[in-house]
C-alpha cells in the first residue's frame, strides 16, 4: 500500500507541476469565454491536458487507496503533496521560501508521522 501511496502522491504532484507550467502559458488577452481563449489556451496547450489528467488520475488512485485506508489516515499521508509541492515550486519556478513555509511543512510531516503511528 506505501507504493500505491508513493504513486499517487507522485502523479498528483506531477499534475500540479504541469498545470503551473500551463498558466504560465496561458494568453490572458483573450475573453476568459471565448473560443479562442479555449483553443489557444486549453486544446493546444499539452501541459494543462497532461496536468488535468494526472489529477484525474491521482484521484482514481486515491479512491482506490481509500477502499482499504480509512479516510483519517489517509487525507493526512496525502497532504505529503504541500511538502513536494512547496519543494517543486522553490526548484522549478524560483519560488520564494520563507520561514512560515518551512515551519508549516514541518508541521506537516510531524503530523503525518503522528497520524500513520496511531
Amino acid at each position: 500500500m506505501v507504493l500505491i501511496f508513493i504513486i499517487c502522491l507522485a502523479v498528483g504532484v506531477l499534475g500540479q507541476v504541469l498545470m503551473k507550467y500551463a498558466s504560465q502559458r496561458l494568453d490572458l488577452s483573450l475573453k476568459l469565454i471565448s473560443l479562442d481563449f479555449v483553443f489557444k489556451n486549453i486544446l493546444t496547450n499539452w501541459q494543462l491536458i497532461t496536468g488535468v489528467f494526472c489529477y484525474v488520475l491521482s484521484m482514481s488512485i486515491y479512491l482506490y487507496i481509500l477502499t482499504s485506508v480509512d479516510i483519517s489516515k489517509a487525507a493526512p499521508i496525502m497532504s505529503l503533496s504541500y511538502v513536494l509541492v512547496l519543494l517543486f515550486g522553490a526548484l522549478l519556478f524560483h519560488e520564494n521560501v520563507n520561514t512560515y513555509r518551512i515551519f508549516g511543512v514541518f508541521v506537516i510531516v510531524i503530523g503525518v508521522f503522528l497520524v500513520t503511528r496511531s
